[in-house]
């Protein structure tokens, strides 16, 4: 199943380093000829240990993507997590270190931004476009 899950989530890097443990074992435990026990707890290990690992490679890989973390939201469901976070986003609050917080258009007045008699393409029209 790991193998999978690496597949599904793109985890390229972290699936050749899951492949090369789960292929190192192997041979080891084949040159050393240890029993089926041994394999079986060999490959427990390895897809125990990538369990617990699972999020921060993850998160790792969307960092090198150039993704970057700026809040955690805890609510019931999306539209209430999605409410929270943008409230926060617009009042400046800072959830993780080094969070530059809401961008300067996102509290900028409508005359601010430069929207002026030109219609925008969009869902953002000017008042006056037809």
């Amino acid at each position: 199943m790991p193998l999978l899950w690496l597949i599904y989530r793109h985890q390229w890097l972290a699936l050749a380093g899951y492949l090369v443990a789960v292929m190192g074992s192997s041979f080891a435990l084949a040159i050393g000829n240890a029993g089926d026990a041994a394999g079986m707890l060999s490959g427990f290990a390895i897809n125990f240990l990538l369990a617990l690992q699972a999020n921060d490679l993850r998160r790792w890989t969307l960092s090198r993507r150039g993704y970057r973390l700026v809040g955690l939201i805890f609510a019931p469901d999306l539209d209430q997590a999605e409410h929270k976070f943008f409230r926060r986003l617009l009042d400046g609050v800072r959830d993780m270190p080094g969070d530059p917080g809401p961008p300067p258009a996102a509290v900028a007045k409508e005359t601010d931004r430069g929207f002026g008699s030109e219609p925008v393409l969009g869902l953002f029209p000017t008042s006056g476009a037809t």
